[in-house]
């Protein structure tokens, strides 16, 4: 059986990465701390650029690493099973492993651990100094608290008037001029994911990244994105978005900076973009699975179907049905408690009312006396 020619098709014209400017010293400064100590401390503010700095470092050190992500909601143990599995170590080993192996640890984004469950995983991995493995803890927050010990600590700042008007050059060199740098670094003070939103409103206008006035071609890319969550071919979001021109909407999403590209042909979402591009897609799901009736309100009830019941001094909702858009009230004897004298003297025939009057006079319904 002839096997048939697959079609190749041209693949996206690959877009280098955002430029890595102004962090030359924290980049010499983490080396130096990991050539001395075991453990060390990435934190800085969101945006700041903390997982690119860990990104150039890899490459210079010598020696494997491996990232770990933790997600919202982690426990340590999971954190510590992931690393393992990565690692290659037996379970339970991990520490040993890396005290007898040259191998280095990237947990990223561990301000989605608790504080305690931070301790958990970290204070097991203080190694000794002649341990030959690295750790490197990333997080927005210092963990000098949580991990109860003097540890190397490297804080990420905004970038400097001079390698933020290199970032923002670079940008008008490769997707067109745009006015209002200064402006734009007095407001984010030199953060270089903030820095790139203002280009973007700056070029494409104050929605740049209000994804539900994105295109539909565009918006479903970023969507399929979202749910893939790490770097992947434009190939891969091809697949889960069938019918789209993706190297168009691509180009477009990488030029407003909702999408960042790698430079070996594969995109990837930052993470403050992925959680607002799944909450937008979620509430608009939301709005089409949900009736019409439901976003007017609860319909009035007829007098007919009202009822009310007095049971310890107020009303009581009795459905009709599994939606509380057809709960009714309906008459339920109230049980005498020792709590209340007065429904404990009377038979539970007279604790029963009606609204019989009230529905002749086509007053709205009542829901219960006042006692």
């Amino acid at each position: 059986m002839r096997r048939r020619t697959s079609k190749i098709t041209n693949p996206m014209i690959p877009i280098g990465p955002v430029p890595f400017v102004g962090r030359q010293p924290e980049l010499a400064e983490l080396k130096q701390h990991l050539a001395i100590v075991s453990l060390v401390s990435l934190h800085g503010a969101l945006g700041s650029g903390k997982t690119r700095l860990v990104g150039e470092l890899a490459p210079g050190l010598g020696a494997p690493c491996t990232v770990i992500e933790c997600h919202p909601g982690d426990r340590a143990s999971a954190l510590r099973s992931r690393a393992e599995r990565a690692l290659r170590c037996v379970p339970g080993t991990l520490a040993q492993t890396l005290s007898q192996q040259s191998r280095v640890l990237v947990i990223d984004d561990i301000q989605h651990l608790r504080t305690d469950e931070a301790t958990s995983l970290l204070a097991p991995l203080l190694l000794g100094p002649t341990a030959l493995g690295r750790i490197v803890v990333v997080g927005r927050d210092p963990l000098a608290a949580a991990v109860g010990s003097a540890i190397a600590e490297v804080e990420l700042h905004g970038l400097d008037g001079e390698a933020a008007a290199q970032l923002w050059g670079h940008f008008e060199d490769t997707y067109g001029e745009a006015q209002g740098f200064d402006a734009a670094l007095a407001r984010t003070r030199g953060v270089p994911l903030a820095l790139r939103r203002e280009y973007a409103r700056a070029r494409f206008g104050a929605g740049a990244w209000d994804v539900t006035t994105l295109e539909p071609a565009a918006r479903a890319a970023i969507e399929a994105l979202a749910i893939l969550r790490a770097a992947v071919a434009p190939a891969a979001v091809a697949a889960l978005a069938p019918g789209v021109d993706i190297e168009a909407a691509l180009t477009g999403l990488i030029a407003r900076q909702l999408v960042d590209s790698i430079g070996d042909g594969r995109v990837v979402l930052h993470e403050v973009v992925r959680v607002d591009v799944l909450r937008r897609s979620w509430s608009r799901a939301r709005r089409r699975r949900r009736p019409a009736h439901a976003w007017r309100g609860r319909p009035a009830m007829t007098a007919r179907s009202a009822r009310w019941t007095r049971s310890r001094g107020s009303a009581r909702w009795c459905g009709t049905g599994s939606r509380p858009e057809t709960a009714t009230r309906r008459p339920t004897p109230c049980s005498p408690t020792a709590s209340s004298p007065r429904a404990a003297a009377e038979p539970a025939s007279s604790s029963r009312c009606s609204t019989r009057s009230a529905i002749r006079r086509g007053a709205a319904p009542i829901a219960g006396p006042s006692s």
